[in-house]
């Protein structure tokens, strides 16, 4: 899951500078972290929640082909949620993610010239 939360800040600051590669990049990187899980970790019960995350996975993905700032916004709140949403669902209510404040990397540009 930390690698999901990663591809998660990464995938915000993507957004709010219009870097739609890095955005298409990231969200597709947190759909692999994803089925992975569901792969490798089937054993565990939580991994049968997982499917909820795709509404707002897709939701993102088209808003990023649109290359639409305010969409992105918007479903980038939804699958935030939708992640609290899991984690409560599977006990783990604990583990609260928010919209990203600081870029998780200071050697990363996100910002296009």
């Amino acid at each position: 899951m930390g690698s999901i939360q990663i591809h998660h800040e990464k995938l915000w600051f993507a957004g709010q500078n219009k870097n739609w590669k890095l955005a298409d990049f990231e969200i597709h990187e947190m759909e692999e972290a994803l089925d992975d899980l569901k792969d490798y970790c089937s054993d565990r019960p939580e991994t049968k929640s997982i499917t909820m995350i795709y509404a707002p996975v897709n939701s993102l993905k088209k808003a990023i082909e649109q290359k639409d700032p305010t969409t992105f916004a918007k479903g980038f709140v939804d699958l935030t949620n939708t992640c609290n949403s899991c984690h409560i669902a599977t006990n783990h209510e604990f583990n609260i993610i928010k919209i990203p404040t600081t870029p998780p990397f200071s050697n990363q540009e996100f910002k296009l010239e």
